[in-house]
């Protein structure tokens, strides 16, 4: 019996810990949240309607907004730019390859890594298992 009261004390102190953590997590994302409450404003009109795409915040300050599915129902291979400080989109060069649900990683020298997602195919889909680079110098994309 000594045993299982032992094992028992250690849990109900185990649990007090977390508990405890758990109650000091809460209470920093709510003060987080007091302090600094959101708010959203109008800003300009992205250059193509798109869904399914990627944003990256590059190391300039404006976001790269590549692929997706856009209006006509089809995969984009279009991008474009959004400057916080202007509001304003501009179009950016053309990624090699549709896609759509890639990912986009900013690597340490600036460039963009887009890897994967789902491209059109003979009027389907398929999956996708190539890559390219996004260099925000010369705005242009490559395998």
């Amino acid at each position: 019996m000594h045993h299982i009261d032992k094992k028992f004390r250690g849990s109900v102190k185990a649990n007090w810990v977390l508990a405890l953590f758990l109650s000091g997590l809460v209470s920093h994302a709510l003060s987080a949240i007091a302090q600094t409450p959101g708010t959203f404003t109008t800003t300009g009109i992205m250059t193509t309607v798109r869904s399914e795409h990627t944003e990256t915040l590059l190391t300039n300050g404006k976001v790269l907004i590549a692929g997706g599915y856009g209006y006509s129902n089809s995969i984009v291979g279009s991008a474009e730019l959004y400057d916080p400080s202007t509001g304003t989109f501009a179009a950016t060069g053309n990624m090699t390859t549709t896609r759509r649900f890639h990912t986009a990683t900013l690597l340490a020298d600036g460039r963009v890594l887009i890897v994967g997602g789902y491209g059109s195919f003979g009027g389907g889909e398929r999956s996708l298992a190539s890559a390219e680079l996004y260099d925000p110098s010369t705005g242009t994309f490559t395998a």
